[in-house]
């Protein structure tokens, strides 16, 4: 009788302790083969990162990402981010005697990054990247600091995590094949009779003058125009010049501008400015251009021979068969 007391007390400490680490420890340890990263990256809708200085949020409302809800992202940056904190794995746990002044140390340097996804939310503060370990310092939600990094990985978590918007964006000003565009206005402000307006309207192409006049077209040579605005980038971001500088460019007059509608009514708008040759008057640079997307900063700077091909003339439509 007292050996079946002792077994049952036994396995009631058994059942007990396994209750206990399985729903309330809430890993106050790691192992170091423990993997501590995400699991159905599929499903986060939301990203936010965050240092003292500044915040960016990732959000993903449809098929693809956002930056701070008004620019594309780049698509390879936010996939490689998530799969390193799909493959995050520990290298060293931090001592527990080191552990509260790092926690300290980490919540004051660190750049915190957050993934959504329905009701849940999972968070890490990424400190500095240890040259000797070969990892970077983080914590989790479970406030345990550790060395992590992700198998392929060599480099600093840290340099993937960060809160410039521009890191973010993609560099796509326009990509659309010509069954998704809905009508484009090309506007030559020097020599309005260049100007042109392309409508796709009862499954059939029109072609306006700037004075909204119906113009003889080669519908092939429209087919050809449109096929131009696939994968149209600018080649970067224009950081060197002072605001008050970028400001001016803003309020001058464009030499051409391009606007857009796709199938779904949405609008895009390009403006494009000529860069100015500081130490030649009336000289412009004829290899890169300013670029002003959807009347919004920052100003980009574009090459010529990528937008070129944007940039005709009425008459290039012209038919000639007639």
């Amino acid at each position: 009788m007292k050996q079946r007391t002792f077994l049952f007390s036994a396995l009631l400490i058994v059942i007990s302790l396994s209750i206990y680490f399985t729903f309330f420890r809430k890993h106050s340890t790691y192992s170091q083969e423990e993997v501590i990263s995400l699991t159905d990256t599929n499903l986060i809708s939301k990203i936010e990162i965050s240092d003292s200085k500044s915040k960016i949020v990732l959000s993903k409302p449809s098929n693809s990402w956002l930056v701070n809800e008004n620019f594309n992202a780049n698509n390879i940056e936010v996939k490689r981010l998530l799969r390193i904190f799909k493959n995050l794995e520990i290298n060293t746990i931090v001592p527990k005697n080191e552990s509260d002044s790092v926690l300290k140390r980490i919540r004051k340097e660190a750049i915190q990054i957050s993934f959504f996804k329905a009701f849940t939310k999972n968070s890490f503060w990424i400190g500095n990247y240890d040259e000797t370990r070969k990892s970077t310092l983080l914590i989790t939600d479970d406030q345990i600091p550790v060395y992590a990094n992700a198998p392929g990985l060599s480099s600093d978590i840290r340099k993937y995590v960060d809160t410039d918007p521009l890191f973010w964006r993609n560099k796509r000003i326009f990509n659309f094949k010509p069954e998704d565009i809905s009508s484009i206005d090309f506007i030559d402000f020097e020599k309005s009779s260049n100007s042109f307006h392309i409508a796709f309207k009862d499954n059939e192409y029109q072609l306006f003058d700037n004075n909204n006049r119906a113009f003889n077209f080669d519908k092939n040579k429209v087919l050809r125009y449109l096929s131009y605005y696939e994968n149209i980038e600018f080649e970067s971001v224009v950081k060197e010049l002072k605001p008050e500088k970028i400001d001016s460019v803003f309020k001058h007059q464009p030499r051409y501008e391009i606007k857009i509608v796709n199938k779904n009514s949405q609008a895009f708008n390009l403006k494009i400015v000529p860069i100015a040759i500081q130490s030649s008057q009336n000289q412009f640079d004829l290899n890169k251009t300013y670029g002003i997307l959807n009347n919004q900063k920052p100003l980009v700077s574009i090459n010529y021979f990528v937008i070129d091909p944007l940039i005709k003339q009425i008459d290039y439509f012209k038919d000639d068969s007639k």
